[in-house]
């Protein structure tokens, strides 16, 4: 693992742990090096923070799109449940949930606006597929759509 790799994944652990009040001095001691090495691999400690957010946004990113793209073919129904299903089960390992609960609990400031302007992009995407999936159905089966008319 390269030390730009260690860097990462030790500031996931400890973000998850102590959220942005986390120090640079932290991630260097966990990783064994100097604070200072740290800015030959990241601009400042919301650079290191947002690669880091950013890295797991893409990871669930394709996850869900690639969850998506599984449930293609099923009805909307069983969509909705396996992707809510798919979702409840990606939060569940606690670490993840953890470092997700410190993300919607950044101090407000440019990070804080970077990390949700990358989770609307995400949101919005999903949100719209499964509201395209919606709008199928409801033209294959406008009765049985009525009762899901939350689009």
């Amino acid at each position: 693992m390269s030390k730009r790799d260690d860097l990462l994944h030790h500031t996931y652990e400890l973000f998850s742990k102590y959220g942005d009040s986390l120090s640079l001095s932290t991630i260097a001691e966990a990783v064994s090096i100097k604070k200072a090495s740290i800015y030959a691999h990241f601009d400042s400690k919301e650079d290191l923070l947002f690669q880091v957010i950013n890295e797991q946004m893409q990871h669930y990113s394709q996850a869900t799109e690639k969850q998506l793209e599984k449930l293609e073919r099923e009805s909307l129904e069983v969509t909705l449940k396996r992707f809510y299903q798919f979702n409840l089960l990606y939060f569940h390992e606690p670490t993840r949930l953890l470092f997700w609960k410190r993300c919607l609990l950044l101090s407000e400031g440019p990070l804080k606006e970077r990390v949700e302007e990358a989770h609307r992009r995400v949101h919005d995407r999903n949100m719209k597929c499964l509201a395209n999936r919606y709008h199928k159905a409801s033209r294959s089966h406008p009765q049985s759509s009525e009762s899901l008319s939350i689009f």
